[in-house]
């Protein structure tokens, strides 16, 4: 006998940020990736002590290029 679960397919927040069913799955996955890696940034610093985390850096300076333009970076 199979189970329900078993049917299931398991997919990344990666996968859910580019291919939602809608733009609110796609809205819901990109707010929970941002979460997720603030604490994941959170945790790096509590265990090391050091601010540089590369994915969170990556994502800041992206967004503050698209903030004030890419002139000023």
């Amino acid at each position: 006998m199979v189970r329900r679960e078993d049917n299931r397919q398991v997919k990344t927040l990666g996968w859910l940020r580019r291919n939602g069913k809608n733009k609110a799955d796609r809205d819901y996955a990109e707010k929970l990736y941002r979460k997720t890696l603030f604490e994941l940034y959170a945790r790096h610093i509590s265990l090391t002590g050091q601010t540089y985390y590369p994915p969170m850096h990556n994502e800041i300076i992206e967004e503050y290029r698209l903030k004030i333009g890419r002139a000023h970076v």
